[in-house]
């Protein structure tokens, strides 16, 4: 899907063009299949994101998404109401550019709009809606727009004092594995037959990392897709207090038996790529990139990107940057070395956030992959592999199994199936060119971010 981007930093899309989408692809799937052997239905959707509808339960504006970085001084100023020490330890997060950070943005610069809110959700919430025509939440879905007190375990009446906002304006909370409403007659667009029940819900990387059995402490889940994201478990209600982590729950929390997962987010991930294959060689697919990159040497001869050019990137102080190029030599480089200095920047932007996660001692020494996006590259992730020192396995598993897997153990059914490993890479020693490339990266990260 594209993104609406009407001001530099800001990312929107339409809620009904996700509803479209959603239609078109179950229709796909449907097509020629015995509707009658379908049994439940999970989804998994993207984080951090702003939907608000009207008394219709209709959206009042499109969506404002994850990667929008337009709250960030809403978000410094729900902190100064509600006090650095609250926030860590009861929010695991502070406001910074979630979804509560978002609404009080609206507040403050569109309140017409904002006066006629009669419900507030994320992504998924808002899917699911469509499907059963039932508002609910996840206790997930809920702290990732830090709106959970996870001391009270409950909805944050101090967050909500301070967005001046009732309760009632929240979904009803549920468990992520628990029927949130079954598909109605009011809506055939799908092709689903009534009375199917929806019975999870997750946020892309929980769910990801459930779909990779990634779900008890000192496991590590991670994604390439357009943002890159390393996702690690723990028992404890843990925070980073400086924030270049955050902290959620995990599809499995409870309140007896927390499991919390702190997530190192690159917002440009994916997007880099996709955006040199658009801009340098729209004809070729990205098997034949790969092909084309592996004949440069490691470190790309010298050229290098700092990638950060997809809004305020949190390990970086929740600032926004544009992406740098550097290292250019006009006579010497072609599009093979850009596409091979995309994919090691992009492997040097994990490895940098990897420490900053080992600086939280976070152990980091296996980390579990689904089989796609970036991770199909052998350059990005044995480049990755190489200069993290860690075990990258990657798993015949994508986020849409884990959903389907997850609708099930929502209806107290059982699909429980030993995991696929595609594919080990093991760390082997550094070439020298890539760790002195890795040093000048950083180097060049430090004068033009710091």
């Amino acid at each position: 899907m594209s993104i609406k981007s009407l001001r530099a930093g800001w990312a929107e899309q339409d809620p009904n063009d996700w509803w479209i989408y959603t239609c078109f692809a179950i229709q796909k799937v449907l097509l020629n299949q015995d509707t009658s052997r379908l049994k439940s239905i999970g989804i998994a959707h993207q984080m951090h994101g702003l939907v608000v509808l009207d008394e219709k339960g209709e959206p009042l504006r499109d969506a404002i998404i994850w990667c929008d970085s337009r709250a960030i001084e809403s978000g410094n100023t729900l902190l100064s109401h509600l006090g650095r020490e609250y926030c860590l330890k009861s929010l695991l997060n502070l406001p910074g550019n979630f979804t509560a950070a978002k609404l009080h943005w609206l507040q403050q610069n569109e309140p017409d709009t904002f006066d006629q809110i009669h419900h507030v959700m994320l992504p998924g919430d808002f899917i699911a809606y469509k499907l059963t025509g039932k508002i609910s939440t996840t206790i997930g879905n809920l702290s990732e727009g830090c709106f959970w007190d996870f001391r009270d375990h409950r909805i944050s009446d101090r967050v909500l004092e301070a967005l001046e906002i009732d309760e009632g304006l929240l979904p009803e909370v549920k468990a992520c594995f628990e029927i949130h409403g079954y598909t109605s007659s009011q809506e055939k667009l799908t092709g689903l037959p009534d009375g199917v029940p929806v019975s999870y819900m997750g946020g892309d990387q929980p769910n990801n990392a459930y779909s990779l059995g990634v779900n008890e402490p000192g496991m590590v889940a991670g994604t390439g897709g357009t943002s890159g994201v390393i996702y690690a478990l723990s028992g404890q209600l843990n925070y980073d207090a400086s924030q270049r982590t955050n902290s959620f729950a995990h599809v499995n929390h409870t309140s007896s038996q927390p499991r919390i997962g702190t997530l190192l987010c690159i917002n440009a991930a994916g997007i880099l790529y996709s955006w040199l294959r658009k801009v340098l060689c729209p004809d070729l697919d990205y098997d034949e990139m790969e092909l084309i990159a592996s004949g440069i040497n490691p470190a790309s001869d010298g050229l290098s990107i700092l990638p950060f050019g997809n809004g305020a990137e949190r390990m970086l102080g929740n600032k926004s940057h544009g992406a740098q190029i550097f290292g250019i030599e006009l006579n010497r480089h072609d599009k093979a070395h850009f596409i091979r200095a995309g994919l090691e920047s992009l492997a040097f932007a994990y490895t940098y956030g990897m420490e900053r996660m080992r600086e939280l001692h976070i152990p980091l020494t296996t980390c579990r992959v689904g089989d796609d996006n970036l991770f199909q590259s052998n350059i990005f992730t044995q480049t990755l592999c190489d200069l993290a020192k860690i075990k990258i396995e990657v798993v015949r598993s994508q986020g849409a199994e884990g959903a389907a897997r997850g609708s099930a153990q929502g209806i107290q059914s059982d699909l429980k199936n030993a995991l696929d490993i595609k594919q080990i890479y093991s760390p082997h020693p550094s070439d020298q060119r890539l760790l002195e490339a890795y040093s000048r990266w950083k180097e060049a990260l430090n004068q033009e971010y710091s």
